[in-house]
């Protein structure tokens, strides 16, 4: 680990002599962009680990006068690869001041780079209106921090691809790039991972070799892309719940399709119906302009292109329950709730070690029939002496994870003690 050297004194009222203090002093270590943590002491010789207290602070023996304190940190991969650190110290009275510090941790010399693209499927986009997924490339020092390394990679996507477009962040936004013998030239950028974007109007997958131009002892997994039709399967609405009196409050709706990516130009007509108690509503579209109920009391919205919001203002304090329906294809439904089959997923004290159990979860409808090609979203945390979960072969972890509702409209989960 990449240590920071610290050190606290207990100082008399002078503030010059350094004086014993047998009630310790409590150390807290903030920063926004740290992961983890590590405080060792030193004490008789011996460096030795500080356990963290429940609310994240650290004590420290002050019984000589004077703590040698060494603190190493884990970055976040999402940040920038220095870390200010913010240090507090309090004396365990409250007769005593306080002292504070700031530390800055730097990644180090770059050993690895981590890459990885943020979507494993991609619909294909039309030339005039092209849509594309990042390729994330992060620099790592030997501890998995982020490292400052700014290094020029090469680009080259493996035969029998598709044909690819690359792009990278620009001061106006994405700019193209243009291929040399096939390759393409990227720099890498610490601070921002999305080192490089990729489109294409055709499918199939797009596998990429990338190599290290600046120094030739790092190496980096190849990362794939695949691109695929783009099928409208459901729609997405995010409501604003409970309103307030007289404020407009946005309601997004847009179709998805298979892979849970806004369908781009799409020219679905969406109708809303709203049920609510005693207010008057009033429906605006992002244009400001007045949307009324049709004689079934349908709001007819306009054709939805990618994601589009609207406004409802409501004289009442309530909660409407808004259900939108696609006019245009009747496959197309509204995924307004999520269902776990089997919750919990077995009596207590039933699973013994290495036990099996079949978790089902389910994409319905305002109706609440389930909606097929429905994207769903997982994640799992394990509990301390938990097991595993997997859907097919993938493993799910803590981070979310995209899956498709089979023709039932569900997933199943396979939970393993």
């Amino acid at each position: 680990l990449n240590w920071q050297g610290l050190t606290l004194q207990s100082m008399a009222a002078d503030g010059k002599t350094v004086t014993p203090f047998a009630g310790g002093a409590t150390l807290v270590i903030q920063s926004p962009s740290l992961q983890g943590v590590y405080v060792q002491q030193q004490l008789n010789g011996t460096w030795t680990d500080v356990i963290q207290n429940l609310g994240g602070s650290f004590q420290i023996d002050l019984s000589s006068g004077t703590a040698t304190i060494r603190v190493a940190t884990v970055m976040s991969g999402a940040q920038s690869p220095t870390a200010t650190v913010n240090y507090a110290a309090y004396l365990n009275t409250a007769d005593f001041p306080s002292a504070t510090a700031t530390g800055l941790f730097t990644g180090g010399a770059e050993a690895s780079i981590f890459s990885m693209a943020s979507l494993v499927n991609m619909a294909t986009s039309a030339p005039s209106n092209p849509q594309y997924d990042s390729v994330e490339l992060y620099p790592l020092d030997a501890n998995f921090n982020i490292s400052p390394a700014t290094d020029q990679v090469t680009v080259t996507e493996a035969a029998g691809g598709p044909a690819v477009q690359l792009a990278v962040p620009g001061s106006k936004g994405l700019q193209t790039l243009s291929a040399t013998n096939g390759q393409w030239s990227v720099q890498i950028d610490p601070t921002n991972p999305n080192t490089f974007y990729v489109t294409s109007q055709e499918t199939g997958t797009a596998l990429f070799h990338i190599t290290d131009a600046t120094n030739s002892g790092i190496t980096i997994q190849d990362v794939s892309v695949s691109f695929v039709n783009s099928v409208p399967t459901s729609l997405r609405a995010v409501p604003s719940g409970q309103t307030s009196v007289g404020v407009a409050e946005p309601v997004t709706v847009d179709v998805v399709d298979q892979n849970g990516q806004p369908v781009v130009n799409n020219s679905d007509q969406i109708t809303m119906t709203i049920s609510h108690a005693s207010g008057t509503l009033a429906v605006t579209d992002s244009k400001g302009n007045t949307i009324t109920p049709n004689g079934q009391g349908q709001y007819v919205l306009p054709a939805v292109a990618g994601v589009v919001s609207y406004q409802v203002t409501d004289s009442a304090a309530e909660t409407p329950v808004y259900t939108f329906t696609d006019m245009t294809e009747a496959n197309v439904r509204q995924v307004s709730s999520y269902k776990f089959i089997a919750n919990p997923i077995a009596p207590a004290g039933t699973l013994v070690a290495g036990a099996t159990q079949a978790v089902t979860v389910e994409a319905l409808d305002p109706s609440g029939l389930p909606v097929p090609n429905a994207a769903v979203f997982l994640a799992f945390t394990k509990a301390t002496g938990g097991g595993t979960a997997v859907v097919g072969s993938t493993s799910l972890t803590s981070g979310f994870q995209q899956f498709a509702t089979d023709a039932s409209g569900q997933v199943t989960i396979q939970y393993t003690t």
